[in-house]
């Protein structure tokens, strides 16, 4: 009933033109099905809730004009006045600026190398003092948080803390999941803190849980150095206009300074992920063109086709071929190269996508986006061909017979 020999052999006789739509379908499955993971992931990890308040945060540095090292006295004055501003929720010094997409991290240890219990994870590394977590906008899962007097002045980056916190997804990976290592000790740093709080999961500074496993929460000031940096929670709506007022409020306090531009945490976490926007808009970009040139090409050899059997096709319908059979034949030619370029195709997506987990640190293809895809291209080709191939229906015996 369909005439696949004839039409089979009807391919054999255009090779050429067959092998570029094969060609072109099977390219067009391995680029799109991967490039679809791609976009998905990428905004997968852009729109990760963060844990922390951050459309109402915002940081600013400050850095005296004569480069002196700032004063931890000075940093206090600052922050109490911030504090006591009818909009400012809370206030905070931070060496390491929320949502960068990178900072200080480390090993953190359970035991000792060597012992049974031994366990060790990475960990985003964040210094707060006892307004900390107020200002991150982080809640406590367990325990308590850091009392003013745990807070450690730092004279250099050395530093010895008696007490941290563990976000719980650090905890878990230290502990085990579900594990409550309230007054438990870590190894850090050459010593042995109590654990005296787990917060929820919530991401510092870096926005890669591949990197790290979790937050370590330390009770520092900040470390000597000729700037400092605030971290400055908004109440309701006011953000923005709340951060022209501190900036104003620190200059009135101190002339003798550089007060640097405010930004927003919800601006930080936009710029840290601009690789992976760029990345979803090339990719974006690259599915539009291989579909436009996979249709291009299907419609301009599908009508080269057309126009080199115009003869034969009056013909057929001189012989008493109905448009619909001339319709049929041409989709069923159409749909066996598009299943072979399918066919090719899956093989292609699964090599390309081996190269991204080689070399790009890229997870395995989901077979649901081979699946998704074998069926957009099935109807990218159908659709590709259907305006030559009613255009060929259309073609009278007369015309498509008459000597040229």
């Amino acid at each position: 009933m369909f005439e696949f020999g004839p039409i089979w052999r009807t391919i054999l006789r255009n090779k050429i033109s067959a092998l570029l739509i094969v060609i072109q379908v099977s390219l067009t499955l391995g680029v799109i099905s991967n490039a679809a993971y791609v976009i998905n992931q990428r905004q997968q990890k852009m729109n990760i809730t963060t844990g922390i308040d951050e459309t109402h945060l915002f940081t600013l540095s400050v850095k005296p004009i004569n480069n002196a090292p700032i004063k931890n006295v000075d940093i206090e004055r600052d922050l109490n006045h911030l504090r006591q501003l009818a909009n400012v929720a809370d206030a905070t010094s931070v060496t390491s600026v929320p949502l960068v997409g990178g900072g200080w991290s480390g090993g953190v240890h359970v035991g000792e190398q060597g012992d049974t219990d031994f366990q060790s994870a990475a960990a985003d590394m964040m210094a707060v003092d006892s307004h900390g977590l107020n200002t991150l906008g982080v809640n406590l899962a367990s325990g308590r948080f850091f009392n003013e007097d745990e807070i450690v002045e730092c004279i250099d980056a050395r530093c010895k803390f008696n007490v941290v916190l563990l976000s719980r997804d650090l905890a878990d990976a230290l502990f085990g999941k579900g594990s409550n290592p309230l007054g438990k000790q870590l190894n850090f740093a050459g010593s042995h803190p109590t654990i005296i709080g787990i917060t929820q999961p919530f991401y510092a500074t870096y926005l890669d849980h591949s990197y790290v496993n979790g937050v370590l929460l330390l009770p520092m000031t900040n470390v000597v150095a000729s700037s400092s940096t605030y971290l400055v929670r908004a109440k309701g709506e006011s953000r923005d206009s709340l951060m022209l007022q501190v900036a104003d409020e620190l200059r009135k306090i101190d002339s003798q300074r550089v007060i640097g531009d405010s930004v927003t945490s919800s601006a930080q976490k936009a710029y840290a992920f601009r690789n992976s926007r760029l990345t979803v808009t090339v990719m974006q970009f690259t599915i539009v063109v291989v579909i436009g040139i996979t249709i291009l090409g299907i419609v301009g050899l599908t009508s080269l086709w057309v126009n080199q059997r115009r003869r034969q096709l009056g013909i057929r319908r001189a012989l008493g071929a109905t448009q619909a059979a001339i319709v049929r034949y041409f989709l069923i030619e159409n749909l066996m190269l598009t299943t072979l370029g399918i066919v090719i195709g899956v093989g292609l997506s699964l090599f390309i996508n081996q190269l991204m987990v080689q070399h790009y640190h890229v997870s395995a293809l989901p077979m649901r986006y081979i699946v998704v895809g074998m069926f957009g291209v099935w109807l990218l080709g159908v659709l590709a061909a259907l305006v030559p191939v009613l255009r060929a229906a259309a073609i009278s015996p007369a015309l498509a017979t008459r000597s040229v």
